[in-house]
């Protein structure tokens, strides 16, 4: 019995031990500008890097996977991809290094999707809060003039550095759609995450904001006519729009106005949007070896002439690490979801959650990489083992 409690004990030290890393790994870019300026000293970058390395450790030790075919060739996948992050490391080794960091979040979350989803949606909320707090302190630090931020006078100052902290905005607002819980919450991190965003002049804040109120309206629609978690939503909407104009209210429509009006260029010119170019001077550029296994997860390029960790266009990035043979294994699950679309309904909201997310994940990797040590791509990744793990019996 004692034994027993320990192990418990030991169990749960465990679990808030890895709610922390993830929400410490979510502040590694804010805490970048402090690194950069000297106000936090740079060991501080090389102890993210280390926890990156610690949690597919803590989680190989804390949850075994239930081995299927699928798991087994993704396996086999990570063989050559760890074999060319080894020989062909760059000659800026603190930056492999920090790539290696980056995409171990695929090794943890292969071990990490036996976790409930209570666990992830804890998770969430602890981020939201700390985000929305620290996010409210920096708007109300920075002196804002709209003049400067529609001149993008904001970049790489230390605003520009703070919307990293809502990656989680996505699968949040999803998970609690799904589970008509923390509503408020959720939404807050939504609304506080745009008015970031629209005053560092971010235009993908408005797509990525279109496309979750999509896939929010398509699940509230395929419920039959249960509109009430939609509305809720709405209402909650409504009211932080509404404070925002209130108190705010021309610094953010001029703010909007400037965002939609470089959102409109680049769909005016689609063939000189510098990420999409990017992408086509290095397919262009690589060799077949490169495109079918990729260069490693340290594997640089120069797409648009100067050396870089990685691309742009996720989906492409994805080559570019792990050649075709990966991305291969990241789109064999959507294929599945084409099946699962059918019993969706009747499906755990584990996996409801996974397939809106990587049904949304579609469009955003067209213009979002998850190239962070903030949690994102184990979240995807999680989303992809999830799908490709799930049995559905015939009731």
């Amino acid at each position: 019995m004692k034994f027993t409690i320990q192990t418990r004990n030991y169990h749960g030290f465990l679990n808030n031990l890895i709610l922390f890393i993830l929400l410490i790994l979510s502040f590694q870019y804010v805490a970048f500008f402090y690194i950069e300026n000297k106000t936090l000293s740079r060991l501080f970058l090389y102890v993210f890097y280390g926890i990156a390395f610690i949690l597919p450790a803590i989680l190989m030790y804390r949850r075994k996977t239930n081995q299927n075919n699928y798991r087994d060739f993704f396996l086999i996948s990570l063989f050559p991809i760890t074999i060319l992050t080894l020989t062909n490391f760059s000659e800026d080794i603190p930056q492999t290094v920090a790539s290696i960091s980056i995409y171990i979040q695929i090794l943890s979350a292969f071990f990490f999707t036996r976790f409930d989803i209570d666990y992830i949606e804890k998770s969430f909320i602890q981020l939201a809060i700390l985000s929305i707090i620290a996010a409210t302190y920096i708007i109300f630090k920075t002196d804002i003039d709209v003049a400067s931020a529609i001149k993008r006078g904001y970049q790489y100052t230390e605003i520009f550095y703070f919307p990293s902290l809502f990656w989680g905005v996505t699968p949040f607002v999803i998970l609690s759609i799904l589970r008509n819980k923390n509503l408020l919450i959720s939404t807050a991190y939504w609304a506080v995450s745009i008015a970031l965003n629209l005053i560092i002049i971010k235009r993908f804040i408005i797509i990525d904001s279109a496309l979750l109120l999509i896939i929010i309206i398509t699940i509230n629609l395929l419920r039959k006519g249960k509109i009430k978690t939609f509305s809720k939503t709405f209402v909650i909407g409504i009211i932080f729009i509404s404070l925002g104009l209130i108190y705010a209210g021309d610094i953010l429509l001029n703010l909007l106005e400037n965002v939609t009006t470089r959102i409109r260029i680049t769909s005016e010119d689609l063939s000189s949007f510098d990420r999409l170019v990017e992408s086509k001077n290095y397919l262009n550029s690589t060799n077949l070896f490169f495109l079918i296994f990729g260069k490693g997860v340290g594997g640089t390029h120069t797409g648009l002439d100067t050396i870089s960790q990685a691309l742009h266009i996720g989906w492409i990035n994805f080559i570019l690490k792990g050649g075709i043979i990966l991305l291969i294994l990241i789109l064999i699950p959507y294929f599945k979801m084409i099946r699962i679309a059918k019993y969706l309904k009747n499906t755990p909201i584990k996996i409801q959650f996974s397939f809106w997310f990587l049904l949304i994940s579609i469009f955003r990797l067209s213009y979002n990489n998850m190239h962070s040590l903030a949690p994102e791509m184990l979240i995807f990744f999680y989303c992809i083992f999830t799908i490709m793990d799930y049995k559905y019996i015939k009731k």
